[in-house]
């Protein structure tokens, strides 16, 4: 009797199958963990408020950035341009990663939005209501400023061709979106005070 085939092997010029691997883990541990969230809300409240809604669209989203990483186009990424990827799939593999950066930047935006969804409804302080109305305003203007910048980042048609095209300074771009990012970060321990 014949085993069937395991799957791609890992090689000095393909490490494509780590990354599905621990794609696969993530979105595992991301869900059970959306999971027991909402059983915890369901059992303890009977009822899902809108930060539940923003969480599982976070999920939805992560889940979508994911599968730029799964299909075949994206499984470009952990291997070495030669024999083992050759040039012909490079454009498909550009075009998942774009939508993935863009799918990355809904999910944490949504993530981060419904922190202060969640304890803005609880909050009895008027000032305290404000600072998280206010908080809750960045972080959609981070959202749409990143999503812009990464939309746009090279010139139509083809906003993912960072290769063959002339293009704003992806480096740039990308520490943007994470420079503002990591001080909204700091700024939610504030929100629970």
């Amino acid at each position: 009797m014949d085993i069937p085939a395991a799957g791609e092997d890992v090689t000095p010029t393909n490490y494509a199958p780590i990354v599905q691997v621990i794609t696969w883990m993530l979105l595992a541990t991301s869900f059970l963990s959306l999971l027991i969230r909402l059983m915890t809300r369901f059992f303890l409240t009977k009822r899902f408020a809108w930060d539940d809604v923003l969480i599982i669209s976070a999920f939805v989203f992560s889940i979508c950035q994911s599968v730029t990483y799964l299909v075949p186009a994206g499984q470009a990424w952990g291997r070495k341009l030669g024999k083992d990827f050759p040039a012909t799939s490079l454009m498909p593999a550009l075009r998942a990663q774009y939508a993935g950066n863009i799918l990355f930047v809904l999910s944490i935006a949504c993530t981060k939005i419904s922190i202060p969804a969640s304890i803005l409804p609880i909050s009895p302080i008027s000032w305290h209501r404000v600072a998280l109305q206010v908080l809750g305003g960045f972080v959609i203007l981070w959202t749409l400023t990143s999503v812009l910048a990464l939309s746009f980042q090279c010139s139509l048609p083809g906003p993912w061709d960072y290769i063959t095209k002339t293009c704003r300074s992806r480096h740039s771009i990308l520490l943007y979106v994470m420079s503002f990012s990591v001080p909204l970060e700091l700024d939610f321990p504030a929100a629970y005070l």
